[in-house]
């Protein structure tokens, strides 16, 4: 699996290309965007709470079915008027965002079976990865490590390279979504000038 930065990372570059305007300053629409990226792995709370902190990790929260669910019930329950979107534009970006996450961990090396996420379940319950992983997976466990262990995994030495290669993967990545995003908002301000322009001299 990938770590919540590189998820993040992820999902603000998609947020970046795929908003409108106004939302560029929302502090609401990048926060939305970050939880979203990062919500598949909210299976770990599950396993906490039974005491085995891996134990449900890569099962339904990594399924596309997921995706498609976390973004009709954010559509149905979300008033629109909070991220400046339409309920159907709500729903195709929550579950993009959603699915971001699963895209990212496709691409990433996974550290113990079964490999992979079991993305088109229940129609193809088979797990799927990517036989080009340039992503290397975060150390975590396995079912049945005590939470201690679980703590002891993550502040590896090895999770701090992947940090590393996320950041100077995604991070660049990123930029240039912003980059992007902020010439096309500039082109669009120019048009919509050259618009009322021409219609004010009667064009």
């Amino acid at each position: 699996m990938a770590t919540p930065l590189g998820h993040a990372l992820a999902g603000l570059s998609i947020a970046c290309l795929i908003r409108r305007p106004r939302e560029v300053s929302s502090p609401r629409w990048l926060a939305f965007s970050v939880v979203a990226a990062n919500l598949a792995d909210a299976d770990f709370i599950l396993g906490f709470l039974i005491g085995d902190i891996n134990r449900f990790h890569q099962l339904f929260s990594h399924t596309f079915l997921a995706a498609c669910l976390f973004g009709a019930a954010i559509a149905l329950t979300a008033p629109s008027w909070r991220l400046s979107l339409g309920s159907r534009r709500l729903w195709l970006v929550s579950a993009g965002l959603y699915a971001s996450h699963l895209a990212l961990d496709f691409l990433t090396r996974d550290q113990r079976a079964p490999f992979g996420q079991f993305l088109f379940w229940p129609l193809w319950p088979e797990a799927l990865i990517s036989s080009w992983t340039p992503f290397g997976g975060i150390k975590h466990g396995v079912p049945g490590d005590s939470i201690l262990e679980f703590v002891e995994n993550l502040f590896s030495v090895q999770n701090l390279w992947v940090l590393a290669l996320e950041f100077a993967v995604l991070g660049p990545f990123f930029g240039l979504a912003c980059l992007a995003a902020a010439r096309r908002d500039a082109w669009m301000k120019i048009a919509t000038r050259s618009g009322a322009q021409a219609e004010r001299e009667g064009f």
